[in-house]
C-alpha cells in the first residue's frame, strides 16, 4: 500500500517525548528527551514575536488575531512523499512545535550544551531562541502567573512532587457540523453581519463585541489563505512531478485545499482535508490543546456513503485517506521540558485503547483484557467497558502510563484530560 512508506517514515521521525526523570539511570538520562533526528520549531515563536511586536497596546483578542494570521500566511509549508491530507505545523516533519508565550524558560535551559534537549538546536538556533526569548522575558503567561502569586504560593510553582502548574490552553471542540454546513466563508459573512448590527446599534459592549467580530474575520481569512498556500504548493508539485499517479493526486490535493475550508465540503476527501487544517490550526498552531473531540464517523459517513454510491471511491481509497489522516496525528507533539516528561510519562498523542469496546485505539484495536492496555500509552474508557477492567487503569499509571490518556465518555461528550469533560462546541 502507498501509505506503508510513509507510515515508516513518520515513524522513523517520532517525536514521541521520553520520560528521563523516573526510572532512568543517568547514562540513559544523557539520550535526551527526544531521539536525536528531532528539532525545536522555532518559525512559530519567530513569527508570533514579529506580530506581537507590531501590536503593542492593541487588544489582546485581535493580537491573537493578528498573530495567528501572521503565522498562517508566513510558515513553512510542505507536502510529504505519498501524503494526501496536508497541513503542517512546524518547520518540517522532525520540528516540535513550542508556545514560546507560555513558557520560554524550561526550554531555554533544556537546549542548552550539556543539557538533556542538546540535539533539539545547533548554535545558529540557541542564538535565535535567546535572542527571541529577551523579548519574552516578563510578558510570558508563566512570567505573569509567577507576578501575581504570593510567596507563599510560588515555592509551589517550580514542581516539588505537590503541585504542577500546566499552562495547558482551555479544552473546546469546533462545531465541525455547522463548519462544514457553511464553510469559512459563510461563517465570515456571519459575523460581517454581526459586526454591522454592532455597529449600527452600538450596545453597551461595543469595543469588545467589535474587537471580537474583527479578530473572528482576521482568523478565518488566515485559514482560508492557509489552505490556499498549500494548493499552490501542490499545483508546483504536479508541475514537476514524473510519476502520473502521483501527479493526480497532487492535482486532487490542490483542488481539495481550494475549495476547503473555504467552502462546505463536497467529498470525503475535502471533509477530511477541512477537518485536518481546522484540527491543525486551533490544536497544534494557536495553542496546543489534548484530544479530538469529534466524532470522525458521524462528520465523516454521510461523505463516504454519498461517495460510494456515486463511485467517486471505494472503501479501499477511503481507508487509504483515513489512514493518512492516523499518520498526520501520529506526527503532532509539542515541547515538553524534561519534568513535565517526568509527571506525563508520554507525548499528548498516546495509543488509545478502549477496553471491550470496538472502535478505540491503534487501527481499531479491541482489548478484552486490562494486560493488553498499550504500554506506554493511554486508554479511553468507552460506556460499554467492563466494570471489571477499570480498576487496571490506576495499575497502569504505576507503570508509567500517561494518566492524561484515560477517560471517560459518552455520546456527545468528549474529555480532553483526565478530569474534564467537554459538551462540544462549547468551552464550558
Amino acid at each position: 500500500m502507498a501509505q506503508a512508506a510513509r507510515i515508516q517514515a513518520k515513524a522513523a521521525a517520532s517525536k514521541t517525548m521520553r520520560n528521563i526523570q523516573r526510572g532512568y539511570t543517568p547514562d540513559e538520562r544523557a539520550r535526551g528527551v527526544y531521539g536525536e533526528n528531532v528539532r525545536l520549531g522555532i518559525a512559530r515563536s519567530r513569527l508570533l514575536t514579529e506580530s506581537y511586536k507590531m501590536t503593542e497596546g492593541e487588544p489582546m483578542v485581535l493580537r491573537r488575531a493578528k498573530a495567528l494570521d501572521h503565522i498562517l500566511r508566513h510558515m513553512p509549508v510542505y507536502i510529504e512523499d505519498q501524503q494526501w491530507i496536508v497541513g503542517n505545523y512546524a518547520e518540517s516533519p522532525h520540528h516540535l512545535v513550542h508556545f514560546i508565550e507560555q513558557n520560554w524558560r524550561s526550554v531555554q535551559r533544556v537546549i542548552q550544551p550539556g543539557a538533556p534537549g542538546e540535539t533539539l538546536a545547533d548554535d545558529a538556533a540557541r542564538r535565535e531562541f535567546d535572542e527571541l526569548c529577551a523579548y519574552w522575558d516578563g510578558r510570558s503567561l508563566r512570567d505573569i502567573l509567577s507576578r501575581s502569586m504570593t510567596e507563599d504560593m510560588r515555592r509551589y510553582f517550580r514542581y516539588e512532587g505537590t503541585i504542577l502548574w500546566s499552562l495547558l490552553s482551555e479544552g473546546f471542540v469546533p462545531n465541525y457540523e455547522k463548519l462544514f454546513r457553511m464553510g469559512l466563508r459563510g461563517i465570515i459573512r456571519e459575523a460581517e453581519e454581526k459586526l454591522r448590527a454592532v455597529e449600527d446599534h452600538v450596545p453597551i459592549d461595543y469595543f469588545e463585541q467589535k474587537n471580537f467580530l474583527h479578530a473572528v474575520i482576521i482568523t478565518l481569512e488566515a485559514a482560508v489563505a492557509f489552505s490556499g498556500r498549500f494548493a499552490a504548493k501542490a499545483r508546483q508539485m504536479a508541475r514537476a512531478e514524473k510519476d502520473p499517479v502521483r501527479r493526480g493526486q497532487l492535482e486532487s490535493i490542490a483542488e481539495a485545499c481550494e475549495r476547503v475550508p473555504a467552502e462546505p465540503p463536497r467529498t470525503l476527501h475535502e471533509a477530511i482535508q477541512f477537518f485536518w487544517l481546522i484540527h491543525v490550526i486551533t490544536h497544534q498552531i494557536e495553542f496546543i490543546a489534548i484530544g479530538i473531540g469529534a466524532r470522525l464517523d458521524v462528520l465523516f459517513n454521510p461523505f463516504y456513503e454519498a461517495d460510494l454510491k456515486a463511485g467517486r471511491i471505494t472503501r479501499e481509497g477511503a481507508l487509504e485517506l483515513l489512514e493518512d489522516l492516523w499518520v498526520n496525528f501520529e506526527g503532532c507533539s509539542q515541547m515538553y521540558s524534561p519534568t513535565m516528561s517526568g509527571v506525563y510519562g508520554g507525548g499528548h498523542l498516546p495509543p488509545a485503547a478502549e477496553p471491550g469496546d470496538r472502535g478505540g485505539g491503534r487501527r481499531g484495536q479491541r482489548c478484552d483484557e486490562p494486560h493488553e492496555l498499550p504500554h506506554p500509552g493511554g486508554g479511553r474508557v468507552g460506556p460499554h467497558a467492563p466494570g471489571e477492567h477499570l480498576p487496571a487503569l490506576p495499575r497502569r499509571y504505576t507503570q508509567g502510563v500517561s494518566a492524561q490518556g484515560h477517560r471517560r465518555d459518552a455520546h456527545g461528550h468528549r474529555v480532553s484530560g483526565p478530569v474534564q469533560r467537554q459538551v462540544p462546541h462549547s468551552t464550558d
